[in-house]
């Protein structure tokens, strides 16, 4: 999707807010209509200025929910893609895992419960810790009994909304030799440029792929267009 301080006059579907879940919400409308012309509207200059980085950042594993429900598939299905998708992309995440500890036996009936629903949901990898195991995992908390979920995860979501992507690298014939942006022109530079015999031998062997790098920096939609058909 392209970046631009203006919203387009048209578009075919337009999300509000580019926090976290914005974001989720046009990429899978774009998976599903590849060819829909979508627009993401944000106030701020950069995505997931406001709750999405604010956030305490835990990926929660899906031990509270109840069985069954949205929030506890969501947790399990959606921990899992969001790992890969860090993966996929090198964003950084940790998984220091959660200790769920009961500090009392009239606390251990509430931990029955969570296990309960824990396995139920199919929690990757959680376990029940006796009392004397709880320091294995961690040798400052005391309690009963705990259960250890070691899937829970922290990353940091501010960086998940970001998800840029680098598309190029293109050729131009620059209008200076140091011209890293086109509004830079130096006329003795591109003279230069324009009268040594090679720059016109070039042309006359690449010339198409020339118009094609000239529509390219014309157009950021043609250029992610283009770099969408050759991947």
């Amino acid at each position: 999707m392209d970046v631009a301080e203006q919203p387009p006059r048209e578009c075919d579907i337009a999300v509000i807010g580019g926090g976290i879940v914005g974001l989720a919400v046009a990429r899978e409308l774009l998976r599903r209509e590849s060819g829909a012309r979508l627009c993401v509207l944000e106030a701020e200059s950069d995505p997931g200025r406001h709750q999405t980085s604010h956030s305490s950042g835990v990926v929660h594993a899906g031990i509270y929910y109840p069985p069954g429900s949205l929030k506890a598939r969501l947790c399990v299905e959606g921990a899992r893609e969001l790992y890969a998708y860090c993966e996929e992309r090198g964003i950084p995440y940790r998984l220091p895992g959660k200790l769920i500890l009961a500090t009392a036996d009239s606390e251990i009936a509430r931990l029955d419960e969570l296990e309960r629903r824990g396995r139920a949901n199919r929690v990757p990898d959680l376990r029940r810790l006796a009392e004397d195991e709880i320091g294995t995992v961690e040798p400052n908390a005391r309690g009963v009994a705990a259960l250890h979920s070691p899937r829970t995860g922290i990353v940091d979501f501010g960086a998940v909304a970001v998800g840029r992507v680098l598309i190029g690298p293109s050729a131009l014939l620059a209008p200076a030799r140091d011209a890293y942006r086109l509004s830079t022109f130096r006329p003795r530079d591109l003279g230069e440029s324009l009268t040594w015999p090679g720059t016109w031998r070039m042309a006359a062997r690449n010339w198409r792929a020339g118009l094609r790098e000239i529509r390219h920096a014309a157009s950021r939609r043609a250029f992610a267009a283009e770099a969408i058909r050759a991947s």
